[in-house]
């Protein structure tokens, strides 16, 4: 029998579902540990709206990555907002590298936070995940992405997804 969620994350997709729920139990606790608090909807002026992805969303996500992300594939996250897709990502696929990159400043410090938190319980491996704190848009950010097999946008509340079409074309 599975010892731990990493090892149910190449589970039957039957399991994919309540293997997934205890890993986002297991990252809410993250949240407590690291000091941060969650945050469900957030207004940045200037910016747009910060909406941190339903657990139903994901889920799906993870659903979906069980089929493609195997290995040693890098998955990245643009605009990664508290880390907690990309910490959830890493959690499930342990041999998979994952990148962030978040813009505004608060939200880039937080999920920095929840990575020391995760890497220091366990959660996710050491190095396992990186995130960067810089705007899809710059040079910087599109080396990055040309690292990734698989690039995740969140975009709801999002101002900028035609601006992301154009710069990973």
């Amino acid at each position: 029998a599975p010892r731990s969620t990493r090892e149910q994350s190449r589970s039957p997709k039957g399991e994919q579902a309540s293997t997934f729920i205890n890993a986002f139990d297991q990252l809410q606790l993250l949240y407590k540990v690291a000091g941060v608090e969650r945050r469900c909807m957030t207004q940045f002026p200037g910016v747009g709206a910060f909406l941190s992805s339903a657990s139903v969303h994901g889920e799906e996500i993870c659903r979906c990555l069980f089929s493609i992300l195997s290995g040693d594939k890098v998955f990245m996250d643009i605009g990664h907002g508290q880390g907690e897709t990309a910490l959830l990502v890493a959690h499930l696929f342990p041999s998979s590298r994952v990148l962030g990159m978040e813009k505004i400043d608060e939200l880039d410090q937080e999920s920095r936070l929840l990575l020391k938190a995760a890497e220091q319980t366990g959660f996710v491996r050491p190095g396992q995940v990186a995130f960067y704190h810089n705007d899809f848009r710059d040079e910087a950010s599109l080396k990055l992405m040309g690292q990734a097999q698989v690039l995740f946008y969140y975009s709801e509340g999002a101002y900028h997804v035609e601006e992301l079409a154009r710069a990973i074309v």
